[in-house]
């Protein structure tokens, strides 16, 4: 699971900063879109995993976070710990920042928890 528990503290004020963004690292391509720049903004505000995780019950979670996180606060992954029915598990790597892809532990974490999960 990779995502915030909200996006209302993460996100810059200004829509177009977003957009602006987003174009920036190749995820918007049409200079055009969003056809509807506050309607698609507040789309990313009205978000909220942590209300649909009950729903996925009894399928397992895991949630890994680092602590480091410069861009979401780990307190969104205890958020998104408590909101999940068992079984889950939370793991909060030391001195891991935002892109978990990047840190060579993540592959043994998910391993992990992997095989624990499928027994």
């Amino acid at each position: 699971m990779a995502t915030p528990q909200n996006f209302t503290d993460i996100l810059p004020a200004d829509p177009e900063l977003l957009r602006h963004h987003f174009a920036a690292i190749g995820t918007i391509r049409d200079p055009s879109f969003p056809e509807d720049l506050s309607r698609w903004y507040h789309g990313f505000l009205e978000l909220d995993p942590a209300r649909w995780l009950p729903f996925i019950h009894p399928r397992p979670v895991g949630i890994v976070h680092g602590d480091r996180d410069e861009t979401v606060p780990v307190r969104h992954a205890h958020a998104l710990y408590k909101a999940a029915w068992e079984p889950k598990r939370l793991t909060i790597l030391p001195d891991a920042t935002h892109q978990l892809r990047k840190d060579p532990r993540i592959v043994e974490v998910i391993r992990t928890w992997l095989e624990e999960v499928m027994r």
